[in-house]
């Protein structure tokens, strides 16, 4: 019986054990870095020369994104980082839900950016505030109709 009770408790821990590692393993990609969220009011007042920068796909993109903002999906952000310009550079990211931005902005940060903002909310926030989106066809400029 005692033989019973030790091997349900090395059990148990074996379980948490595997938890917590995939726990980690899992929620790595987020945020391990802790950047600046930006709201939507604060973007809008940011100066032109601001590179906001959506890393959802293509398509995605072409279904609707904030005025202004430049596709570089986050698969392709490694291969692309001369696309981000000068390493002072104010850069903005958003994707659907911020997942797949944290992930981008800890490739940025790791490559040398310092000027690191997640858009608070990406896009789901922006598009449920009713704000303004622009669409491929559509000329591009970071504006704001409320």
């Amino acid at each position: 019986m005692a033989n019973s009770k030790t091997k349900i408790k090395h059990a148990k821990r074996y379980f948490y054990a595997l938890v917590c590692a995939f726990s980690c393993i899992f929620s790595a990609g987020a945020y391990s870095k802790d950047f600046t969220q930006l709201s939507q009011e604060a973007l809008i007042a940011m100066p032109e020369s601001v590179m906001i920068v959506d890393v959802r796909t293509p398509e995605e993109y072409a279904e609707g994104h904030v005025p202004g903002a430049v596709n570089i999906p986050l698969a392709s952000v490694s291969e692309n980082l001369e696309k981000f310009g000068a390493k002072e550079q104010e850069i903005v990211v958003y994707c659907r839900s911020g997942r797949r931005a944290g992930q981008a902005l800890n490739m940025l940060a790791d490559a040398g950016f310092e000027n690191l903002y997640h858009l608070e909310g990406d896009i789901m926030a922006w598009e449920k505030a009713g704000r303004e989106m622009a669409y491929p066809s559509q000329p591009e400029s970071k504006a704001d109709s409320q």
